[in-house]
């Protein structure tokens, strides 16, 4: 277990209208006189180590550096306290395992004194953190689990910046269909394969659901069959870019399915990518940063309509609060009924040169996919 305060090394010129940006529409009174809380404590357990170290680590970073532009605007507005009030970070590292993730938010809400957590990277970290909201009655958002069924138990107290894999099923099809319509499947035949794993080399598209590590170590054994599908996706993997290091140009023409891209054309989204590269001295990978910044800029509206620090009135605001400069397709971020968001997916497809576009939906294209995949 590692428990830490530690922030990011910020450039100055991250605060200024970065800050003013992500608190852009949550307005607020003026303050009042009278004491009150000295601190908005929230705390976060994601993994830094283990197998999922490198996705929980963006995510941290994104979290980092949204409640680095809230603080140096000043805090949340807090009107039972008349005043703005500056997030403080607790921080552990579940190392991946899911006995020490839940334990790890169970001693958050019961020890800490926060007023939500933030974390839960992967389904498997998830499910084991989403059973202690309701227990503490405190207020959990997960930043990286996408599962229905963590979604489906009637829990009251928990949230999701991602929306359902269900839906990225359904749109990989839908993205899928689009090429055939266009004559782009030469050859293609056995479409019943396109929304199950695809088995030998007798489909033509060949479709996997993997998390990072999974993803390049099945590539890899792919590569060495020497099977040539027309069409390869790993569900919501593809572009990272230690998969492109490990593997070099074996991950080209490789689809994704993912919940945000740093290619799509929002004015806020643009900010951020230059923030994210000031702050951490590299862009941001994937979709892993982008989900957990706007967990806590959502967070933040919440308390600021809540106006006081209660859990309770927190939770009722999260589930009416709704972003509406989120970095996220569509750029409105609002929790279903079952809390969980519903936010469009993107397709991005690897190209050669390191490379990768958006090639679905149109509206949001920055290159036409490539397909079939050239030998």
């Amino acid at each position: 277990m590692r428990r830490s305060t530690r922030t990011l090394s910020f450039s100055p010129l991250v605060a200024g209208a970065a800050a003013a940006a992500i608190l852009g529409g949550l307005g607020g009174s003026p303050p009042a006189h009278g004491a009150g809380p000295a601190e908005i404590v929230v705390g976060v357990v994601l993994p830094i180590s283990g197998r999922e170290a490198k996705p929980g680590q963006y995510q941290r970073e994104g979290i980092e550096l949204a409640i680095h532009q809230i603080n140096q605007a000043g805090g949340v507005m807090v009107k039972e306290a008349g005043k703005k009030l500056p997030i403080r970070e607790v921080f552990y590292d579940d190392g991946s395992d899911q006995a020490k993730s839940s334990g790890l938010v169970e001693r958050a809400m019961s020890s800490d004194n926060v007023i939500a957590v933030l974390g839960g990277y992967s389904t498997a970290l998830g499910e084991a953190e989403s059973v202690m909201p309701d227990r503490y009655q405190t207020p959990w958002i997960t930043t990286g689990a996408a599962a229905s069924t963590i979604f489906s138990r009637g829990y009251q107290w928990i949230f999701g910046t991602l929306s359902p894999t269900d839906l990225l099923g359904f749109t990989t099809a839908e993205f899928l269909g689009s090429l055939v319509n266009h004559g782009k499947l030469l050859g293609a035949t056995d479409f019943s394969g396109l929304l199950q794993k695809v088995k030998g080399a007798h489909a033509d598209i060949f479709l996997a659901d993997a998390h990072l590590q999974d993803y390049i170590t099945m590539h890899r054994q792919y590569i060495q069959t020497g099977m040539v599908h027309q069409m390869i996706s790993y569900g919501a993997r593809g572009p990272e870019a230690d998969a492109r290091k490990a593997m070099g140009d074996a991950t080209n023409y490789i689809f994704a399915g993912i919940w945000w891209s740093s290619k799509l054309p929002y004015p806020q989204v643009k900010r951020f990518v230059a923030d994210y590269q000031a702050a951490t001295g590299h862009p941001p990978d994937s979709w892993y940063p982008a989900t957990a910044y706007d967990a806590v800029r959502t967070l933040a509206a919440a308390i600021e309509h809540a106006g006081k620090l209660d859990k309770t009135a927190i939770r009722d605001q999260l589930r009416s609060v709704q972003l509406k400069d989120s970095l996220l397709p569509g750029q409105v971020l609002h929790f279903g009924k079952n809390g969980q968001v519903n936010t469009p997916f993107v397709i991005v497809q690897n190209k050669p040169g390191d490379k990768t576009d958006i090639v679905y939906p149109p509206d949001a294209a920055t290159g036409e996919a490539i397909a079939p995949r050239p030998h």
